[in-house]
């Protein structure tokens, strides 16, 4: 159970997992395929935020997922392993994106923790961009990523957001 002080955010029940071995028609109600459930993994970190409902918990097992991900829900967001669960932005935008609604009202709240946050390539925030929200990053490394525009922050980028860090080194 993961709570924030100040804050009405609290993991649900459902887990949903997701491994690079998985699939993303699993329902990723485990973290191994059962073939006389169905239940397996999901394989996109994308697919598993997805799925996962509001309050919410995604698992990440260690692998590297090439995605940009769109958090758009109160969620926690785990990985497995810190030195080898990596997201790969491939440098064609912020690899973890914030995002609050169509027209920027709605604010969530989420927790991002043990991933390695690498190649992004964006105008601001290449790495991470916190918009308009509640954010707890713990245990992060977040490098390699390069901000084009006018603003110099390739590893994060934060606009009207509240935010926690715990053990992030940015490179």
């Amino acid at each position: 159970m993961v709570s924030m002080v100040g804050s009405c955010f609290a993991a649900g029940n459902e887990v949903i997992y997701v491994s690079s071995t998985g699939n993303d028609t699993y329902n990723g109600l485990s973290p191994e395929y059962d073939p006389i459930t169905g239940d397996g993994p999901k394989a996109t970190i994308q697919n598993g935020i997805d799925t996962a409902d509001d309050n919410g918990t995604v698992y990440v097992a260690s692998g590297t997922y090439k995605e940009n991900l769109m958090l758009n829900k109160n969620l926690i967001l785990l990985g497995e392993d810190l030195d080898n669960t990596i997201i790969d932005g491939q440098q064609t935008g912020s690899p973890v994106l914030s995002f609050y609604g169509a027209n920027y009202v709605e604010k969530f709240t989420f927790v991002l923790s043990g991933f390695i946050i690498t190649n992004g390539k964006a105008t601001n925030g290449a790495g991470l961009y916190l918009y308009n929200g509640t954010t707890a990053l713990l245990n992060l490394l977040v490098t390699n990523n390069i901000a084009t525009g006018g603003n110099p922050s390739g590893g994060e980028f934060t606009r009207m957001a509240l935010f926690m860090l715990i053990s992030i080194l940015l490179r």
